[in-house]
């Protein structure tokens, strides 16, 4: 009994080791212009490790990556950080993960039939949030096999008009929450076993099939079953809905009583309490969505009214640059509005009452803003953008002055000001300093809680938008790291001649020393990194060396030796013209006797 206890123990320690977060998980910067630690994000995959977060600079990256390590990929902006399909394959397959976040990405152009924008293979605990994913050429946006636990928020999951936005096959316990799910074959799928899973909050529209299907697999016990479908918004499918199982799923929730918005309702809410009088039947067996949230046909005295889209612009902008769109001058005349959806003419789509989007080629672009109401009511406006060359501009030059040391806790100035603008002004200064912590300005402050190795990030904007960043390392020391360092220097030979070598050597100095100052006492000054140097005097004297050691948090040491200098040997030795004149005498009377 007592071994079988300990067994379990074992295991459960096993078990809690695994699963906890790694102390060390790091950051990996991915600039395909060379500014990060990788070129690719695939290389970025192969040297990361669990728990490691990916961040992806700006860029088209054209791969197919295969993450199969429990990582995150983090774009820095979804419209300008493009994963695009290199070869024949899935975009991006993400394999048996049991943790992994994919964020603020756009990932597109999936090759080949069969082939997915982004395809999970018994996966759970994934989350998938805040990108665009959109034209796998033959295939699916996203699809799911034999998977758990995956959310999906936020995204734009569009015109893949060969396949479906999302399909689950044996996938259970998802949530499909405010996504934009449009122009593709079928909006959402689920087949074979794919059960509780929550899809609510999405706008499903211009579907070219239908906007969601569930569809039964034989044997009841392989068909979908306990799926939930509430407050999704269903505009201009093929057929806004299909269910083929028989009665195993709900399209409403029963604890809130709120259902979906279908624009074929043609039910009334005639008592005005926001839901419609009629169930809304869904085709393919008895579903019925029994709590319709809206587009009514008509009611009481106090119907609601629909409210008022205003898309703003026009607007104008150039390629490959931010143009912000707006939205706050819609209204609702008697309640709020709820969800702004734009569909920005070139293929893509965002939602947010103020958007940003990025066009990739000049001309002049509808936009189209959908707006819907707390009562389920929707209008849309449109507006035009006007997108023109860019501009040859020369980038911002970012330029970092700190000290490379410090101690935790110690105050540190970030200096920018020598950054410039070949062809214009700097007008923002942002620094990241590689602890989660970001200021502003031209000249910060920041200080350090931890020790360690930290890579500062200055990024500079320039008045025609233009951003470049450059990075730096910082050390931080603990206060006690390098507190001490002491001086010791011996001289070799400590008498010597004018123009010979005299060896100075200071290896002997004790603690973390990063530099050493040698002052020779002839007026020549030595700063090294190495503890060993040479000097040579021209003259004849004593000379006071004096040698000051730095620690990497600045404390200092000193000491001094004393150097004699002579002149050249010759001078030195006693009688020696006397000794040159008798030879030379000797030298004549071998001479003359020869003769």
């Amino acid at each position: 009994m007592r071994t079988e206890a300990l067994l379990l123990g074992m295991i459960a320690v096993t078990i809690l080791i695994a699963w906890s977060p790694r102390a060390d998980a790091k950051d990996i910067i991915v600039d395909k212009s060379g500014g990060g630690d990788f070129t690719t994000i695939s290389e970025a995959i192969a040297n990361a490790v669990d728990g490691d977060r990916i961040i992806v600079r700006s860029g088209v990256y054209n791969e197919n990556l295969l993450v199969d390590k429990n990582v995150s990929i983090e774009g820095e902006n979804r419209e300008t950080t493009i994963i695009e399909a290199s070869s024949n394959g899935h975009t991006v397959k993400l394999y048996k993960l049991a943790h992994c976040t994919i964020s603020n990405l756009t990932i597109q152009n999936a090759i080949g039939t069969g082939n997915d924008n982004i395809y999970l293979d018994e996966c759970s605990n994934v989350t998938i949030r805040d990108c665009t994913i959109r034209d796998s050429a033959s295939s699916d946006g996203i699809s799911l096999y034999r998977c758990s636990h995956i959310t999906i928020t936020n995204c734009s999951i569009l015109s893949n008009k060969q396949g479906n936005g999302i399909f689950f096959i044996f996938s259970s316990h998802c949530t499909v929450k405010n996504n934009n799910i449009s122009k593709n074959q079928v909006g959402i799928f689920l087949q074979y076993q794919s059960s509780d899973n929550t899809i609510s909050g999405n706008v499903i529209r211009e579907n070219g099939y239908i906007g969601v299907r569930i569809s039964a697999s034989g044997a009841s016990a392989y068909s979908p079953s306990g799926n939930v479908i509430t407050e999704n918004v269903f505009i201009a499918n093929g057929q806004n809905a299909e269910d083929t199982t028989d009665e195993l799923n709900l399209w409403y929730n029963p604890e809130t009583e709120k259902g979906n918005y279908w624009d074929d309702y043609q039910g009334k809410d005639a008592n005005n309490d926001g839901v419609g009088d009629t169930p809304y039947q869904i085709p393919g067996g008895n579903n019925q969505d029994i709590y319709v949230l809206g587009f009514f046909q008509g009611g009481g005295a106090s119907q609601n009214k629909k409210p008022i889209a205003n898309a703003g612009g026009d607007y104008y902008g150039e390629v490959n640059e931010p143009v912000c769109l707006d939205a706050s001058k819609s209204y609702d005349p008697d309640g709020t509005i709820v969800s702004y959806t734009w569909d920005f003419g070139d293929g893509t789509s965002g939602s947010g009452k103020k958007v940003s989007h990025t066009y990739a080629a000049p001309g002049d672009y509808t936009v189209t803003l959908t707006v819907r109401d707390d009562d389920g009511a929707v209008d849309t406006d449109t507006a035009v953008v006007h997108i023109h060359e860019t501009a040859v501009n020369q980038k911002p030059v970012p330029v970092i002055t700190m000290k490379s040391h410090a101690h935790v806790g110690e105050l540190v100035e970030f200096n920018a000001s020598k950054s410039y603008d070949p062809d214009g002004s700097i007008i923002s200064y942002v620094w990241r300093f590689g602890d989660g912590k970001a200021d502003y300005g031209k000249t910060v402050y920041h200080s350090y809680s931890t020790s360690g190795v930290y890579r500062v990030e200055l990024v500079v904007v320039d008045d025609d938008g233009f951003s470049n960043s450059t990075i730096k390392n910082i050390t931080i020391y603990s206060s006690s790291d390098g507190a001490g360092v002491k001086a010791h220097l011996s001289v070799e030979p400590s008498t010597a001649y004018v123009n010979s070598i005299v060896i100075f050597n200071a290896t002997g100095s004790e603690g973390d020393i990063e530099t050493y100052i040698w002052e020779f006492g002839d007026g020549n000054n030595l700063t090294t990194s190495s503890p060993v140097c040479n000097h040579t005097y021209s003259k004849p004297g004593t000379y006071f060396v004096n040698l000051t050691v730095v620690g990497p948090g600045g404390e200092t040491d000193n000491v001094s030796e004393i150097v004699v200098i002579k002149e050249s040997w010759k001078k030195d030795i006693p009688g020696f013209g006397i000794l040159l004149t008798l030879f030379l005498l000797v030298i004549i009377v071998i001479m003359r006797r020869r003769t």
